[in-house]
């Protein structure tokens, strides 16, 4: 056998000479560099989390809770001051100018009236003291309050109004009252001068002890009063009826009825908080060199 033969014999699926290590054929050779471009592969797709890796997918996932619960506070209190926003906006332009409408909750409330025709309100009570007590809280028992002049004169009032005297607290401000209270002191009036309460208040005095005419322009005063402020605020809502037993054939109407309230309290309250001492219908008042004195009464 020739050295070439004998080359042949361990170079052909042999031993190679040069590194002395097994050959392997084409087929072979093809299936192991797909299996190394496999691992590689498999290598490169595959995350190896160091500590430093791992820290800083936990900073970045602490960070995205962070930011998304922020963004939901954020996008809460936005909802809030917008929906406020709009409230504040309805009831300023549903009402004139008032002073009072930056100290109170503007939000309406959602009330149902108690119209059932044997609630025991305490402002339904038969002439006494507790339900005379309940009706001057609401209606009179605040007096006045002073208003600067540049409110009271973007409040509807006019210059030359009548102004706190010298000594008083508000000394110079304008005198003014809630309208809220002028409608109450309607009812209340109206209360009292109903048939079987009349003559408890007439022997009592107050209003009732105004001569005949005076004291019947007084009560359409309050009724007439009343009807407009009724009709200026027309309540759209509606009244049901419903059967009661025993009476089918009469079905009887449902006063208990829901509506949207202003915060009244709110501005009963406020009114408390600004008053000033005296009653420009019960103190002794003198008119200052700008106040005007009308011919007639307004």
């Amino acid at each position: 056998m020739t050295f070439e033969n004998t080359r042949n014999l361990f170079t052909k699926d042999g031993y190679d000479q040069l590194s002395d290590t097994v050959t392997t054929s084409d087929a072979d050779l093809e299936d192991e560099q797909n299996s190394l471009s496999r691992e590689k592969d498999y290598r490169r797709n595959t995350t190896i989390f160091l500590p430093e890796t791992r820290q800083g997918i936990l900073i970045s996932v602490w960070l995205s809770v962070v930011c998304i619960a922020l963004a939901i506070i954020v996008t809460n209190v936005l909802r809030e001051k917008h929906n406020a926003k709009i409230e504040d906006i309805c009831f300023e332009h549903s009402t004139y100018y008032s002073p009072v409408i930056k100290d109170i909750d503007t939000t309406p409330r959602l009330v149902t009236t108690n119209g059932s025709l044997n609630w025991p309100s305490i402002y339904r009570q038969p002439p006494g003291p507790e339900v005379d007590a309940a009706w001057d809280e609401i209606s009179s028992n605040m007096g006045v309050f002073a208003l600067p002049e540049e409110i009271a004169l973007k409040a509807g009032l006019h210059k030359g109004d009548v102004r706190v005297p010298a000594g008083y607290q508000g000394s110079g401000d304008y005198i003014a009252s809630l309208e809220l209270t002028h409608q109450l002191h309607c009812v209340n009036f109206l209360r009292k001068a109903i048939w079987f309460n009349y003559p408890h208040y007439r022997n009592n005095g107050d209003e009732f002890r105004d001569p005949q005419p005076v004291l019947e322009m007084h009560l359409y005063h309050c009724l007439e009063t009343l009807r407009q402020s009724i009709m200026c605020h027309a309540d759209p809502g509606v009244v049901g009826y419903k059967f009661v037993r025993g009476r089918e054939q009469r079905p009887y109407p449902d006063f208990n009825t829901p509506h949207k309230c202003r915060d009244w309290r709110g501005m009963i309250d406020w009114a408390y908080r600004h008053m000033v001492p005296g009653h420009p219908e019960e103190e002794d008042f003198v008119p200052g060199m700008d106040e005007i004195v009308y011919d007639v009464e307004p």
